[in-house]
């Protein structure tokens, strides 16, 4: 089988993870509360992309984004590690959203406002935003694509079309990145000249 035909069989199940994602990402920024050891690094983190974002070119901006997806996307694409990996990464990403709210409330003088709305009105947010299920599309790919190399280790089946395949894919995968990374570097530069 080619690889073209192996990926389109392989659609469904890359459609099946990245729904998985959505879920998993909506429920953990909704209702998973940030362990108060994570809090500090989390802010701090959050704080050097925002000085990055704010002096930054469109070009800076989308290399900086890209940067930061691909080394996440690569690390979810080492066999075994994905597993760990995906859902870890998709927490922190969920947590630095819930802490960029509450900054932001903070920041304006509403930090009484009930978190839970605040979290639902971000989440509806970036779910609007086209970005959002471009960056999720490309580490869905990525991560069947460990998962089928993993299984195919355990089994010792491994063969060279095995591994062009996950080649492919994960190429693939960086590709719809850097793509998901040059809307999202447009969205912000569209926000920022909308709120300016």
């Amino acid at each position: 089988m080619g690889v073209l035909s192996s990926f389109a069989n392989d659609l469904p199940l890359i459609g099946a993870v990245l729904v998985a994602t959505i879920i998993f990402f909506s429920i953990a920024v909704l209702f998973i509360a940030i362990p108060p050891q994570l809090r500090d690094a989390l802010r701090d983190e959050i704080e050097r992309m925002k000085s990055v974002i704010s002096s930054s070119s469109l070009g800076e901006l989308v290399i900086a984004i890209f940067i930061n997806n691909a080394r996440a996307n690569t690390m979810l694409a080492i066999p075994i590690l994905n597993i760990i990996v995906y859902p870890s990464m998709l927490l922190s990403t969920a947590w630095a959203l819930r802490i960029d709210v509450e900054m932001q409330l903070t920041s304006i003088g509403m930090g009484g406002v009930d978190l839970f709305t605040a979290l639902a009105a971000a989440l509806a947010t970036l779910f609007i935003l086209p970005h959002t299920y471009i960056e999720f599309l490309s580490y869905s790919i990525t991560f069947v694509a460990s998962s089928k190399l993993m299984i195919y280790m355990f089994k010792r089946n491994i063969d060279k079309e095995r591994v062009k395949y996950y080649l492919f894919l994960v190429a693939v995968s960086m590709a719809i990145l850097f793509i998901a990374a040059l809307i999202e570097g447009l969205e912000g530069e569209l926000l920022i000249g909308v709120s300016s």
